[in-house]
């Protein structure tokens, strides 16, 4: 083994994607330093496996794209499990080694300028291009494992609705269990899992969600620091034996069949969600078998619109795209995730007329997205959202988890009314960049992580009820609506005749008023991103999936506000529509083969400014891909 010897090396990080590194960055950066360095050195071992001596004078730099998951696998996060750390993700060791042999490559081959044995042999047993390996989409455990990784388990966790918690955990627990190849190690694994399940304050026996988060988080446990050790009968024993449930009953695929009405009653005219109820929607087995027939996509066609593309790579940094891989898993629906492809494009194309008749080129091009050779029909994406409107929950704690880390600690949040919306929902944005964290009708469990941040209401919201439950849970505001009756609200004077009330006693009025003053300007822009994204473009036909819409137009949301952030923050105030704006007219050609689905672009300034900013990387592991890489170039 030979030994490396770097003099000097400076670790630079670039952050992209639209918010930061989260409430401590320097941490993340004093434990990628304790890190990166002794994997550097380890791979470079690899490539001089040698004794000759060799010393390189000249500064070698070396890009490492890597996501914010990756770089986290970097540093040692393993503390969470109380458990053996794992090693860092084989993304990360594959993307490092790949930028050490480019970096490095006129080194590896400069001996006397010929090539080595070795080398010759490795060149003349490179494979044929030929069937690539494919990932197969990311299962509930996978993503979990994840997670705890990145040290975001338990805040995630938190966020599960209860249908979505015994999905996941029933598909985890469906694991076969096979004979332990070193039952020695089980066994200790077993004894130190109950040690830390005993030291843990027992669920009372109502309370299914927190027994159910409890073993999940077991077998995340066991699984990072054993991979493959659920199938130990042990190991089950000792979880049923210290966190028995006994309420949760077998959770099945659902259904997606629409009840049938007779076809005299129905109207012609009406929209698809009536046109469901009577033809009834396509059946589970029905709809896989559609999805595989139409997977055989052109090789080359014109797309009217390349946004919905654009969107992949920021929802794939954040691992919105692995998560909703392991949402359709855990209710065996894998194949029907095109259609959240399909989902996703409807809500950055023209808006459809009378709220849901599309235009033709729309239709095309969404399904281009989702990799269809025909447009799904809506009756398909209607039974979609109804058999997932219950398991979303992971998707909108992602969402909301990485926007809630990202947040720049000193700026205000805002909510607003989401006018058009069914039972009168609430959204809450961060301010700056106008990104949208959460849609729900009590928005005070999300709101209590961010105690340390002001949050603007405005009039139409701040009703004397909001008001009272926002000041009972110390949420701090700053509102524009006068008190009503029996209110002693702070008054805060700005300047002539600006005035704002707040429930804050301790914060100096500059700084109150100044919140004050963002107030009237962030509520239009969230009331224009809203009605762009919630109300023009639904994703399906009203009331007929209105959880799943609001998921899919939080993560647009997340997508076109990181593009308008990234790109113009220092020019003027960023909002998911300016993104929409800018690029909805914004055609290409696609073109696919069996490696990659790449997207050729015209070229001009919007063509640099998405490359410059890293919109225009590659993107890979999309689950409705089949392993193909999404690539962008001019064209």
């Amino acid at each position: 083994m030979p030994d490396i010897l770097i003099r000097h090396c400076t670790i630079r990080i670039v952050r992209r994607g639209g918010w930061a590194w989260g409430r401590e960055p320097r941490a993340l950066l004093d434990r990628v330093l304790d890190r990166l360095p002794a994997l550097i050195a380890g791979e470079m071992e690899q490539l001089w496996p040698g004794d000759e001596e060799r010393e390189i004078s000249a500064p070698i730099r070396v890009h490492l794209p890597v996501s914010l998951a990756g770089l986290l696998a970097a540093s040692d996060l393993a503390g969470e499990t109380g458990l053996p750390g794992s090693a860092p993700s084989h993304e990360l060791l594959r993307s490092l080694r790949l930028a050490l042999r480019q970096a490095l490559a006129a080194e590896i081959d400069s001996e006397g300028g010929e090539r080595s044995a070795g080398d010759e042999t490795i060149e003349a047993e490179r494979p044929e291009p030929g069937p690539r390996e494919i990932r197969a989409p990311l299962e509930p455990l996978a993503v979990l494992v994840s997670w705890l990784r990145n040290g975001r388990l338990q805040a995630r966790l938190s966020s599960f609705a209860p249908d979505a918690l015994s999905a996941w955990h029933a598909h985890i627990f469906a694991t076969p269990i096979v004979p332990s190849a070193n039952p020695a190690a089980i066994a200790e694994l077993a004894e130190r899992l109950a040690e830390r399940l005993m030291a843990r304050p027992p669920c009372t026996e109502s309370d299914v969600a927190g027994t159910l988060r409890l073993r999940l988080h077991a077998f995340v446990a066991l699984e990072a620091t054993m991979p493959g050790c659920l199938g130990s009968a042990v190991l089950r024993d000792t979880v049923e034996r210290l966190l028995p449930c006994h309420d949760i009953g077998p959770v099945t695929a659902p259904s997606i069949e629409a009840p049938t009405v007779p076809t005299a009653v129905v109207d012609a005219a009406a929209p698809p969600q009536a046109a469901s109820s009577a033809a009834g929607a396509a059946s589970l087995p029905a709809l896989r078998i559609a999805h595989r027939t139409l997977r055989g996509v052109p090789q080359e066609q014109r797309i009217d619109c390349a946004l919905p593309f654009l969107l992949l790579g920021p929802l794939a940094r954040i691992g919105f795209l692995d998560t909703a891989s392991a949402v359709f898993a855990a209710v065996g629906l894998p194949e029907a995730l095109p259609l959240l492809a399909v989902a996703l494009a409807y809500k950055t194309m023209d808006p459809p007329a009378r709220a849901w008749l599309r235009l033709p080129a729309t239709r095309k091009a969404a399904a281009a997205c989702g990799l269809l050779a025909e447009p799904p029909d809506d009756n398909d994406i209607v039974a979609l959202a109804r058999a997932v409107s219950r398991q979303l929950s992971p998707l909108d704690a992602l969402v909301e988890d990485c926007l809630l880390d990202g947040h720049r600690p000193g700026t205000p949040l805002l909510v607003t009314r989401a006018g058009g919306a069914a039972n009168a929902y609430l959204l809450l944005w961060d301010v700056e960049g106008l990104f949208p964290i959460a849609i729900m009708q009590n928005l005070l469990p999300v709101l209590q992580r961010m105690l340390h941040e002001l949050v603007l209401i405005p009039v139409d919201v701040a009703t004397p009820s909001v008001l009272h439950a926002l000041d009972a849970a110390s949420i701090r505001f700053v509102t524009d609506a006068p008190p009503c009756r029996g209110e002693r609200w702070r008054r805060v004077a700005g300047k002539g005749r600006e005035c704002w009330w707040t429930n804050d006693t301790l914060m100096a009025e500059e700084r109150l008023a100044a919140a004050g003053r963002r107030l009237a300007e962030a509520t239009e822009l969230a009331d224009a991103s809203w009605q762009a994204l919630g109300v023009e473009r639904p994703s399906v036909p009203r009331q007929a999936g209105d959880a799943f819409d609001r998921c899919v137009t939080l993560a647009a949301g997340l997508a076109l506000g990181s593009i308008a952030w990234e790109l113009w923050w220092d020019r003027e105030p960023t909002a998911p529509p300016l993104a929409l704006n800018r690029f909805r007219d914004l055609g290409g050609l696609m073109r696919v083969n069996a490696e990659s689905v790449r997207i050729l672009l015209p070229l001009g300034r919007r063509f640099f400014d998405l490359r410059d900013h890293g919109f225009l990387d590659d993107v890979h592991d999309i689950p409705w891909f089949d392993g193909r890489v999404l690539c962008f170039s001019s064209g």
